[in-house]
């Protein structure tokens, strides 16, 4: 009996899992066919998790995937997740715990925005593995840069991109390079991403411009104009709109065809009401004062037309 058991003067105790009080009982009344367990400490090593890359690259969100630690007896389950913008040293971290799976959707994040992503395997308790990183940038929408060329020559190149993160004022260089069979560079102005001004560009030629920052974290963004006044020989300039006269009589058919063939259309009832005074005026100092017009869009079109 137990009180037996307690009653001896044993010099080794034993120590068995009694089923029916479900506990772990101990004695000096040592059975040697009894099974037994051993325990021992060992340091936890969790790993790093490998192959950390993005799956999926939108504009406002990202979807992350990881593979387990290698060479890791552990059954790992769960991963601390966290991530961060790198516009800013100090922007805050978002974090999240993951378990049963390898993968996360970052969602509501900022179009065209690095984000800087942090996976940790977790343990039992305050058991860490080793943090692996990845940088990920999301998708933008928007154009590059705005492009403003002006008639009076004057051609105007910002960043909505910069000015919608609040860096406006930024001090950035503009390339401005010339499209020919290759890229010619012309000259770099400095300016700030709200508006840096471009003068002195050849007329009607084709420009390929770059922006980049002073300094601080790099950026490349591109675009490209064509340089006021980009109507040909011959051809009335009115704003984006280059007008001219064609030097032969034709048929209402045929001469849209020869307008097709210069790369334009024939004049229409709408485009023909925009053009300023002065371009109406020297419309009519050509040799012809009668000439054919599209006129599917106006008023008088439609009256005749109607049943």
């Amino acid at each position: 009996t137990d009180e037996e058991c307690a009653a001896k003067d044993g010099s080794t105790l034993c120590s068995w899992y009694k089923a029916e009080k479900k506990e772990i009982v101990s004695s000096y009344c040592c059975d040697k066919s009894l099974a037994f367990f051993c325990s021992y400490k060992t340091k936890v090593t969790l790993g790093q998790v490998t192959d950390l890359f993005a799956s999926f690259i939108g504009n406002s969100s990202l979807e992350i995937q990881w593979t387990n630690p290698p060479e890791v007896l552990w059954d790992i389950r769960r991963y601390h997740v966290e991530w961060r913008s790198t516009e800013q040293d100090d922007s805050p971290m978002e974090a999240k715990i993951v378990e049963g799976a390898t993968q996360i959707l970052l969602e509501g994040l900022e179009f065209g925005t690095e984000y800087e992503v942090v996976v940790t395997p977790l343990g039992a308790k305050t058991a860490r593995g080793e943090s692996e990183k990845l940088l990920v940038t999301t998708l933008d929408p928007r154009p590059q840069l705005n492009i403003v060329v002006s008639p009076d020559g004057v051609t105007r190149v910002s960043s909505d991109i910069l000015l919608a993160k609040g860096r406006g004022g930024q001090e950035v260089d503009v390339a401005i390079l010339k499209k020919d069979s290759e890229k010619k560079p012309v000259f770099v102005v400095r300016g700030e991403a709200q508006g840096v001004e471009i003068t002195g560009l050849e007329p009607g030629a084709e420009y390929w411009v770059e922006m980049t920052p002073v300094q601080g974290k790099p950026f490349n963004y591109t675009g490209s104009f064509a340089a006021f006044p980009s109507c040909e020989k011959d051809q009335i300039q009115d704003g984006p709109v280059c007008v001219w006269a064609a030097p032969v009589s034709k048929r209402p058919r045929e001469a849209a065809a020869v307008c097709k063939s210069s790369n334009g259309e024939l004049l229409d009832y709408k485009t023909q009401k925009e053009l300023t005074p002065a371009a109406k005026a020297m419309l009519a100092t050509h040799v012809k004062t009668h000439f054919w017009m599209d006129i599917s869009e106006s008023p008088t079109s439609a009256a005749l037309s109607k049943n």
